[in-house]
Formats: C-alpha cells, sequence, structure tokens
C-alpha cells in the first residue's frame, strides 16, 4: 500500500495510524508495534522539518516475515545545524528497528528515502 501526505505536522498522526493498522494485521506484538510507529512517526517527522518538501510519500509492505515501511520526500537530505544539540532521530530509528536503510536526497537527485524494516516474529 502507498499512500502521498502533504509534508506537514498533521500528516504524521495520520501515517501512524495506517502503520499501527497494518502492524495489527501482520500479528506484530505490541512490543514490536510501538517500536515501529516510533521508527515510523520519527521518519515522517523528519521529513516534514527538514526536506523542505511539499509532500512525503510511504510506503508500506508485508512479507511473510517482515514489515517494510519506505518513507520519501521530494527535499535533499542535510544534517540540520542544531544536529550535534539533537539529531537523535537516526539513532532512535536504528535502535527500534531490524534494519534502516538511508538513501540521501541530493541536489542533482532530490528526494531522500528512509527505508524501515521490523521482523514479524512469533
Amino acid at each position: 500500500m502507498k499512500a502521498s501526505f502533504a509534508s506537514e505536522p498533521g500528516a504524521v498522526p495520520e501515517i501512524r495510524r495506517r502503520t499501527q493498522e497494518i502492524a495489527e494485521r501482520a500479528g506484530l506484538g505490541p512490543n514490536a508495534r510501538d517500536d515501529l510507529l516510533v521508527a515510523v512517526s520519527e521518519a515522517a517527522t523528519n521529513a516534514v522539518l527538514h526536506s523542505r518538501s511539499p509532500r512525503l510519500e510511504v510506503e508500506w509492505k508485508r512479507s511473510r516475515d517482515r514489515i517494510i515501511v519506505s518513507v520519501r520526500d521530494e527535499g535533499t537530505f542535510e544534517e540540520p545545524a542544531e544536529a550535534k544539540q539533537r539529531g537523535w532521530g537516526l539513532h532512535l530509528i536504528g535502535a527500534t528497528t531490524d534494519d534502516v536503510v538511508l538513501r540521501p536526497g541530493t541536489a542533482q537527485r532530490p528526494g531522500t528515502e528512509v527505508r524501515l524494516v521490523k521482523r514479524i516474529t512469533a
């Protein structure tokens, strides 16, 4: 499933809601589901706050043993100047998922993508 959102703070609760529905249907346990919600929320919030992109796209994929969520914007990836004081978002995403891949957008190829993987375990 894929959806496009205006890049504004009000989109994040809807992205969380859809992620929760998918995680519940996939049988993700409560702790793993909460971890995924934190990671997806952080990725979406980063896209809204830092990308200067008018839209972001979220894609949810489920396989037999994992959920993959990709958050894409149309901007470039730049470490914010205040990242030295804050900047824990990517660390948080990494700590709450089983795998994370960051594909930074550049001036030559705009569009940052954060791909999150959460395994479904019994």
